[in-house]
């Protein structure tokens, strides 16, 4: 190996070639004093010397020469088979056309060894291409100090959030999709929401937890729309008395966050297809010329895609469904669960029910919900944004579409008790009533905003909140 790497380093030094030997070592001592032929060394065989070619001179080409050294003498060339004299160095076959030393080829071990690293790396590299990204990343912020966070994925896997620098909480590798964010704390109230994220996004998620009871702004305005507060913590949602959809009842968390006090009123739609040039509602016959001539009653006509994109033009969304029905129904003083927004009681007085008139968005001071909001009963049906689909240890599984979407609270046109706060009404999200259905649910919506929205943090910060 040594001689190889050395012929193939110095391909032009003669001084570093060898040619492979073809003795071996480990000659018999035998035969170093003779062997057979008995005590007298083996002769070598006599030298061959190179023979040099005839060397013409020039002649000079006048008389005699004004110096006789003036061209030099050649070497007299010694007799063919005798060795040159001791004092003269070995002479170098001289030819016409001397050629350049013969490169030597990279020897085969040497390239079986290249082969092999360049295949690792190769197999390496593909590797590295073809492996997935690194998963979902959320940072966790604003979290209390001493707070465990806990994110569950969409088959119920937990991963506790780690600490990395004062607030902040890292989960990484997480599988893509939906992942559901707790943060609990002793002292606070728990913080809970959603989080949909794909392979290779860092998502952070901002934290809002208050201390002890709700300490947050009761009512804010936010992009022009009044808005409550619903205090975060479990609630009932369902019902074990209801409909079969509305089964069972279950309990559920959710963080704070403000639902709008008021339906959102024709003026507030017209504001949004000026600035979008997006159509306006066309209701059915007996509500014709409803949109234009009544800019305080709920906008009605307008499918839940039309409703989403409202929401996303005014900064905020449409609530879950689980939102919706705690601002309808729960009573967080006394920690129970109301059938209709205003107690258990059907009364048709608190709002309006199986009509042909829509009324303002501010009517029925007497039919509010324990947070504040009116109208979570009658008038307008409201779109929320979830989709068809049974609750958890639902007694049955038929007669559910997750393409159809959720309204909630009954509607003007409907009889009161499909106003129950625990009633599902789904709806195609593309559905528009038109005069064949004139009493058809009139479909109308409000907006939600988380409270850890950095838009709605800076609005409390402003009214001089923490």
């Amino acid at each position: 190996m040594k001689r190889d790497i050395t012929a193939w380093w110095y391909p032009t030094d003669v001084r570093h070639r060898a040619d492979k030997p073809d003795d071996d070592a480990t000659i018999p001592m035998q035969a170093m004093r003779g062997g057979a032929r008995g005590n007298q060394p083996a002769q070598p065989n006599a030298p061959q010397y190179p023979q040099y070619p005839p060397q013409a001179y020039p002649q000079q080409p006048y008389g005699n020469a004004p110096n006789a050294g003036y061209y030099p003498q050649p070497h007299p060339q010694p007799p063919t088979g005798q060795p040159p004299q001791q004092n003269l160095p070995p002479q170098q076959p001289v030819t016409a056309n001397p050629q350049p030393p013969v490169r030597r080829g990279i020897p085969f071990w040497l390239l079986l060894s290249a082969g092999g690293v360049l295949g690792i790396i190769l197999i390496a590299v593909a590797l590295f291409l073809l492996q997935k990204n690194p998963g979902l990343t959320l940072i966790v912020r604003g979290a209390p100090e001493g707070s465990d966070v806990f994110i569950t994925d969409a088959r119920g896997e937990i991963r506790r959030g780690v600490p990395v620098e004062g607030d902040q909480y890292l989960v990484a590798s997480l599988q893509p999709g939906l992942h559901k964010v707790v943060v609990k704390c002793a002292g606070f109230g728990d913080f809970q929401t959603s989080v949909d994220g794909a392979d290779g996004q860092v998502i952070p998620v901002n934290v809002v937890m208050s201390k002890g009871e709700c300490t947050l702004p009761k009512e804010i305005t936010f992009k022009g729309h009044q808005m409550v507060l619903v205090c975060a913590g479990e609630f009932t949602m369902g019902s074990d008395t209801g409909e079969s959809d509305e089964k069972p009842a279950h309990p559920i968390t959710l963080p704070d966050y403000y639902i709008d006090k008021f339906e959102v009123s024709n003026q507030k739609y017209k504001e949004f297809c000026d600035a979008t040039g997006s159509p306006t509602p066309t209701p059915f016959q007996f509500y014709k010329d409803l949109f234009e001539k009544n800019p305080t009653f709920p906008v009605i006509g307008i499918s839940w895609m039309d409703a989403r994109k409202y929401t996303e033009w005014r900064g905020m969304r449409l609530p879950t469904e689980e939102e919706w029905e705690k601002a309808a129904s729960w009573d967080p003083q006394s920690k129970t669960k109301r059938i209709f927004p205003w107690g258990n009681a059907s009364d048709p007085t608190r709002g309006k029910f199986a009509s042909k008139s829509l009324v303002t968005v501010d009517s029925f001071s007497n039919g509010i919900s324990p947070y504040g909001a009116y109208n979570m009963a009658g008038n307008a049906a409201e779109w929320v944004e979830s989709s068809y689909k049974p609750y958890p240890g639902s007694p049955s599984a038929e007669g559910f579409d997750e393409s159809n979407k959720l309204a909630r609270g009954g509607s003007v046109a409907d009889p009161i008790d499909k106003a129950r706060s625990t009633y599902r009404a789904p709806h195609p999200p593309n559905d528009i009533p038109n005069e064949e259905r004139k009493y058809f649910t009139a479909l109308g919506f409000r907006c939600a905003v988380s409270a850890n929205d950095p838009a709605v943090q800076e609005v409390i910060r402003s009214m001089g909140g923490k």
